[in-house]
């Protein structure tokens, strides 16, 4: 729910001071204070309802939840976007003793996020892990080293756009209190005991967070010198656990930069962000639960967990002289229903000709392999191929054998699909209800 939460800011447009205002208002709140003191998201939040039990996690026999803010929020907006580029902060619950990282994915409006924070992806184009920047408390900007050429995959690396984001999370300070989050998680990690901080993030911020923890705290859960090297040890951080909770996250760096968080095969691991029970409860209205940390949960029918490592096959070509193809998704709705004579190319062959410059850029060796490695392991959820609840193999309005798609009118009727699969999906698999937005919920 705080994953979903630093979305709120999704579509929106204006000056930063206003978003970052709005926003705050949205999620303001101190922890374990009254919930008609605090926000709309922390007073649905911190209420306890039989239908919500997995959001409200009130401490044994408490009354209410005792969810707050207690860094940030704090908006970046690139040059010339209309919106927020990157957004991030700081949750807590006393009672839980846990601190939660809330990093928010591409918006559109931040366009700069997908532009460049997404799809500057060229292997020529990586930075170096890590940054040679001294990670002390300082808001000065992070300074990455870049390669010649692209670098081997073994070396540790991450892209220019990831790099570019975590860039901005690593500058961003608290409108209050001035900190960075650097300096804000140092401050707490070392006046609380038995504390645990998590990273979490949607799509862009599913790269960013598991980024960000690695930079932050590379010895998350191992220690700087036992006499096993891969003795557990996660108060070497400081904190008691630091875990990493990323949905729909597409894949940062190279498998040198995966090897740092663990070591495949998984009979092997052995890494600081190694899967960990969550030991959450199961509820009985959502589809699907968080069972472990340090895991990137993805839709199967989402094609963003599947950057840049599992684009291969996405989609199937036809078989003999049969011009339609047969899918977005392996298994999923037809793309284009036998098309006949169009103006235009067929709108499935456009489709592949897409994902295979996309392999391209992003380094695979023209075949199947790619050049990047996921960072964390992917747990997969079963979603439709179109709207939430509907039959998985229907076709978009304007597509039936009757009104084949033109190229235009096949992105357009695409694009809500394949957005749906990203991202209402997710809420509706895991909470039972829509995504949390400002307008929205301020409403109820």
């Amino acid at each position: 729910m705080l994953n979903l939460a630093s979305n709120a800011l999704f579509d929106k447009t204006g000056e930063p001071d206003v978003l970052q205002a709005e926003l705050a208002a949205f999620l303001a709140g101190t922890p374990g204070t009254d919930p008609s003191d605090q926000g709309p998201f922390y007073k649905f939040m911190n209420t306890p309802s039989p239908n919500y039990p997995c959001l409200t996690l009130p401490p044994e026999n408490a009354s209410q939840g005792d969810w707050g803010t207690v860094w940030g929020p704090v908006v970046f907006q690139a040059k010339n976007n209309q919106g927020a580029t990157n957004t991030m902060f700081v949750a807590q619950s006393p009672s839980l003793k846990i601190y939660v990282v809330a990093i928010a994915g591409t918006n559109p409006a931040g366009w700069t996020g997908a532009t460049l924070e997404d799809l500057d992806v060229a292997p020529a184009d990586m930075k170096a892990w890590p940054p040679t920047a001294n990670l002390t408390p300082t808001p000065n900007q992070l300074v990455w080293n870049g390669f010649s050429s692209a670098p081997s995959p073994s070396t540790p690396a991450i892209d220019a756009g990831t790099a570019d984001g975590i860039s901005n999370l690593y500058t961003m300070q608290d409108p209050n209190s001035g900190q960075t989050l650097v300096q804000f998680l140092n401050s707490k990690s070392v006046t609380q005991t038995g504390q645990t901080l998590v990273f979490t993030g949607h799509s862009l911020g599913g790269a960013l967070a598991p980024t960000l923890a690695m930079l932050l705290y590379p010895q998350a859960a191992q220690s700087p010198t036992p006499s096993d090297k891969n003795a557990p040890n996660p108060e070497a951080s400081g904190w008691a656990n630091v875990y990493i909770l990323a949905s729909a996250g597409p894949t940062p760096g190279t498998p040198g930069f995966a090897g740092l968080f663990f070591t495949p095969p998984a009979s092997q691991q052995v890494g600081p962000y190694t899967p960990a029970p969550t030991s959450a409860q199961p509820c009985d209205y959502c589809d699907w639960t968080f069972g472990y940390w340090n895991m990137n949960y993805a839709n199967t029918y989402d094609v963003v967990p599947r950057a840049w490592w599992g684009l291969a096959g996405l989609i199937e070509q036809p078989t003999g002289s049969d011009v339609n193809y047969p899918s977005f998704f392996a298994g999923g709705a037809e793309l284009a229903p036998k098309m006949g004579k169009l103006d235009l190319d067929p709108a499935g062959p456009d489709a592949y000709a897409l994902m295979n410059d996309m392999m391209s850029k992003s380094g695979y060796d023209g075949g199947s392999t790619a050049y990047y490695t996921p960072c964390l392991m992917q747990s997969p959820f079963y979603g439709k191929w179109g709207s939430w609840g509907t039959d998985a193999t229907q076709y978009p309005p304007a597509w039936t054998p009757a009104t084949p798609p033109t190229l235009i009118t096949y992105f357009a009727d695409l694009i809500p699909w394949v957005l749906n699969a990203h991202l209402g999906q997710y809420s509706y698999a895991l909470l039972g209800y829509p995504s949390p937005t400002i307008d929205e919920t301020s409403a109820t």
